[in-house]
């Protein structure tokens, strides 16, 4: 769905950026800017891509949705049902955390947004390690801003590049950590130059979240041999 300029100046909920600029996880972030975008991507079962000789940029391991129930607000998260979503995902996936190298988020730069999904993300990981900044942490939207209903599959494209080229990317307009995220007891943190992962097997995490409380989380695995390139 596209909204023209006047359409979306009469959407503001009072979570949008003072500047056009979208700072995930920064201690000056002001809010989330609304973008456009279309994506289309071929999900298929795995022998099929093979047998098809697909180029395959990733592997579904696991998946989870939920929703929040009754809240405090449309822009006020639950970090209870995220820390759910997430964990099931996990779980369903029998990935092990060690493997997980970056997890792209749902990130829109508010603060209490960022500040409840970091903790949530945070709180799942630390159940099965007690390492700290093991986990690299990003979001699209400071790149491209919010794409609303397409926001999820965007992030889905970023977790797919890291895995194309091996290669965490830093996050944009990331100056100095918002204090509440607590990145410095935690297992994740926020690369702020692009970073090669030398492991040739790993996974990435990826959350969205919806206004009207609904919640996904995926796990994605790289596949190491592809077959054809388009």
């Amino acid at each position: 769905m596209v909204f023209n300029i006047a359409d979306m100046e009469s959407f503001k909920i009072g979570v949008e950026s003072e500047d056009g600029l979208t700072r995930c996880f920064d201690k000056n972030s002001t809010g989330t800017t609304n973008s456009e975008g279309f994506i289309t991507l071929v999900l298929k079962p795995l022998a099929k891509a093979k047998e098809d000789g697909n180029y395959i940029y990733g592997v579904v391991k696991g998946s989870a949705i939920n929703q929040n129930g009754t809240s405090s607000g449309i822009t006020v998260p639950s970090g209870r049902a995220q820390e759910e979503v997430i964990e099931k995902a996990l779980n369903r996936s029998k990935v092990k955390i060690d493997n997980i190298k970056y997890i792209e988020a749902h990130g829109t730069g508010t603060k209490i947004g960022d500040n409840i999904e970091i903790e949530a993300l945070a709180n799942v990981l630390s159940r099965y390690t007690n390492k700290k900044g093991v986990c690299a942490v990003g979001s699209i939207k400071s790149n491209y801003g919010h794409l609303c209903e397409g926001s999820g599959i965007l992030g889905l494209v970023k977790a797919l590049a890291v895995m194309r080229y091996n290669t965490i990317l830093p996050n944009i307009n990331f100056i100095k950590p918002n204090v509440d995220c607590n990145f410095i007891n935690s297992p994740l943190y926020v690369p702020m130059r692009s970073e090669k992962i030398k492991d040739e097997y790993y996974c990435c995490g990826l959350s969205s979240f919806g206004l009207s409380g609904s919640n996904c989380h995926v796990i994605i695995e790289n596949i190491i041999i592809n077959m054809k390139i388009y």
